[in-house]
Parts: structure tokens; C-alpha cells; sequence
């Protein structure tokens, strides 16, 4: 009993080794894009939407089965006699009046729809994913010089509480280092937590199980680059013209019209046609041939038919309403990149290096005995202000610049 509970539990911890050998343990953003596209629910389950709507095209083109009928009939039924069964049949039900080209219609458009929200969801799910990933390397970033700075406050408080011992400096400067120490730990604190929730959303997006619990990001905050930036109006001009989101309500549009035209065609009776073999004793045998059609005398369809002209108006209405959002989209993005872009430009030019010098000179005139320590310690807050702005502008000009492409329908993947 023993030795089979030693195997069984050797066998768990093998497997989860084995498990997390699998898991990936460094991450690109070209990578994590491709395991997203491979491995979260969200996108096979909209690549399951179009084999449901192919599904649909292919029942569209199959036809009503036939019925096969046998029986009895004539002086056969009493006193029971042979041949029995004397009467066999077929019968099928022919459709007319242009239905099955409408039917085809709808689910051609079905199929379209599909398939332009796969690419929309796999384009929505490649961008949440560049976002995040860029999230988690300014996080990153953020938390190294977080740790960074919280070191250097507790080198110089463990030195000035030396000096205040000694009485070469006043309690006033010590209790402002104090705090700012606290201050630094907070932040380190509050650093961890950012990584850890963007992290996991990460890991979410990529799919579950499929990142190691320690795995690690791999790419630098860099300012992007970009050539030409469009107008708003060439940018809704391109959207129009490429996203899959948009044409996937074109392609509802066209359903929805599809399926008034199959309501109204519903009214005309299909063809009822069926042929049946009679053999009676003693009687040469005879052939039945019979055609019927449903006659609509009280049910004309009317009620769907005024459903489906109601869906096909709310389909339009969902079209307008969704270019009306893209050219809100476009004014949004182009205003976003013009904004990073400028702040960007700013603390690349301008704040970053006033700060450091800033701290550099206030440094050198405490070292030298001209400068007070609460002097220093703000142009040390002010530095590490300014560069943690820096570092979160870099990451906001690189999602606006992704948001371009994105907004354009140009980063399709």
C-alpha cells in the first residue's frame, strides 16, 4: 500500500514538472501575440462561430429528403388477401418561388459575418495583448527604479540619522528623510502590486497554463517611430475601407436583406408531388400520380416578414452607429498620437535632462556643504518624477502608435 501511494505521488509530481517544463518561461510580444491567437478561448471560440455559419451554408444547399410510403387499399383491407402490401410510393415536397436562393443568401452572408468577426476578434485580441505586454515592461521598468530609489533613500537616511546623532544636522531635515523613505517603501509596494495585476491579465489574454508563473518579459520601452501620420478623415477613409469589424456588419446587412427577401418567398407553397404503384387482385395494376400545394389563405407570413424588415432597419442603424464610432475613433487616435507624441518630445528635450541637472548641481552643493538636505531631497523627488513621467509617455506613445494601426485596420495579424 505504501509503495503504491509513493508511485501514485511520484507519478503527480512528475507530471507537474513535466507541466511546468512546457509552460514558457520568456516572452516576446511577437510571441505572446501568437500564443494569444493560439491558445485563448475567446479567439477559437469565434473560430468556432464560422464553422458553425460553413455548417449552415452546407444544410442551405441540401434538399427535403423524400418520404417512402406502403399500404393497403381495395377489397385487400377485409378479408385480408395477397398480395399485401399492394400499394407503394414516394413522395417529395419540391421547393419554389426562388426560397432556396434566398436561403443561400442568408447563409452566404452568415459565412462572411463569421469570418470577418474571427478578424476582428484576432485583431482586437493581437492589440489588448501589444498593450498589455507594453504594460507589463513599464511595470517592470517602474518597479526596478522604484527598488532603485528606495535604496538610495535608506543609504542616505542610515547616514543622515549618523549626522543627527552627531548634531551636524536639525531634526526637521531627518524627520523629511524619514518620510520620504516611507514614501519610497509605499511605492515599491504599490509598484509590486501593478506588475503582479498586469501580469496575470497577461497571462489571461495569452491563454491559461500556457505561461510559467515566473516568466519574464522580454523587450525594451522604446519611442516609436512614425513616418506619416494621417488626418482623421484619411484615417476613417482606411478603416472604412479595411476593418474586419466594419465588414462584418456589412455583412449583416446583407443578411438581414436576405431574410426579408426568404420571408416574403415563405408564403409561396412549395410543390407536393408523389407517385404510388396500386396492385389489386384480379386488376391490372395502375399508377397514381398526385401534385398538392399548401394554399395561403391564413397564414401569409406577415408577421415574420415584418420582424425581418425590423431586423434589417436595426442593421443599418447598427452600421451607421459603428461608423459613426470609427470616425470618433479616428479623431481620438490621431489627437492621442499628436499628445504622446508632443509630451514625448518634451521630456526628451526639455524636463528629463533639467531634472537631472537639477539634481546633479543641488548634489554637488550638499556634498560641498552650500546646499541644504531638504533642498537635495526635493530635486531628488522632482528627478525621479520626471523620469517615471518619461518612462509612462514612451509607453503611451507606443500604444498610440499601435492605436493608429489598429483604428486603420492595418495591423491585421
Amino acid at each position: 500500500m505504501r509503495f503504491r501511494w509513493i508511485c501514485s505521488l511520484a507519478l503527480v509530481l512528475s507530471t507537474r514538472a513535466a507541466h511546468a517544463d512546457d509552460a514558457i518561461h520568456s516572452l516576446t510580444l511577437d510571441r505572446a501575440v501568437a500564443l494569444a491567437l493560439a491558445h485563448n478561448p475567446d479567439n477559437q471560440s469565434a473560430a468556432e462561430d464560422v464553422a458553425i455559419a460553413e455548417g449552415g451554408l452546407r444544410q442551405a444547399h441540401a434538399f427535403a429528403n423524400p418520404s417512402v410510403f406502403v399500404g393497403a387499399i381495395g377489397t385487400n383491407l377485409s378479408p385480408l388477401a395477397a398480395p399485401l402490401p399492394n400499394q407503394v410510393g414516394v413522395a417529395w415536397s419540391i421547393p419554389i418561388g426562388g426560397k432556396r436562393a434566398a436561403g443561400f443568401a442568408i447563409a452566404r452572408a452568415d459565412v462572411a459575418t463569421a469570418q470577418a468577426s474571427r478578424a476582428t476578434a484576432r485583431r482586437q485580441l493581437a492589440f489588448d495583448v501589444q498593450a498589455k505586454f507594453v504594460g507589463v515592461l513599464l511595470d517592470a521598468a517602474q518597479l526596478d527604479f522604484a527598488r532603485s530609489d528606495q535604496a538610495d533613500v535608506k543609504e542616505t537616511q542610515a547616514l543622515q540619522e549618523i549626522r543627527y546623532k552627531d548634531g551636524k544636522i536639525a531634526y526637521g531635515e531627518l524627520l523629511k528623510l524619514r518620510i520620504q523613505a516611507r514614501a519610497a517603501d509605499d511605492l515599491v509596494r504599490q509598484a509590486e502590486l501593478t506588475l503582479a495585476t498586469d501580469r496575470a491579465e497577461l497571462a489571461q489574454l495569452v491563454g491559461n497554463g500556457v505561461l510559467a508563473d515566473d516568466f519574464a518579459v522580454v523587450g525594451e520601452l522604446t519611442p516609436p517611430a512614425v513616418d506619416t501620420v494621417p488626418t482623421a478623415a484619411e484615417l476613417y477613409a482606411r478603416a472604412l475601407a479595411r476593418r474586419s469589424d466594419y465588414q462584418a456588419s456589412l455583412a449583416g446587412e446583407r443578411s438581414a436583406a436576405a431574410a426579408v427577401t426568404a420571408a416574403r418567398r415563405q408564403p409561396i407553397p412549395d410543390l407536393g408531388a408523389s407517385v404510388a404503384y396500386n396492385r389489386v387482385p384480379g386488376e391490372a395494376g395502375a399508377i397514381d400520380l398526385v401534385l398538392s400545394v399548401d394554399v395561403p389563405i391564413f397564414d401569409r407570413n406577415r408577421g415574420a416578414i415584418d420582424q425581418a424588415q425590423a431586423t434589417r432597419r436595426k442593421a443599418a442603424l447598427a452600421t451607421a452607429s459603428l461608423q459613426s464610432q470609427l470616425r470618433a475613433d479616428a479623431q481620438k487616435a490621431v489627437s492621442a498620437w499628436e499628445t504622446a507624441h508632443a509630451r514625448l518630445a518634451l521630456y526628451d528635450d526639455e524636463l528629463l535632462a533639467a531634472a537631472k541637472e537639477s539634481l546633479d548641481i543641488t548634489q554637488h552643493a550638499y556634498e560641498a556643504g552650500r546646499g541644504s538636505l531638504l533642498d537635495y531631497l526635493d530635486a531628488e523627488t522632482s528627478y525621479r518624477a520626471v523620469t517615471s513621467a518619461y518612462r509612462a509617455a514612451v509607453a503611451d506613445a507606443v500604444i498610440a502608435a499601435a492605436q493608429l494601426r489598429f483604428v486603420a485596420g492595418e495591423d491585421s495579424p
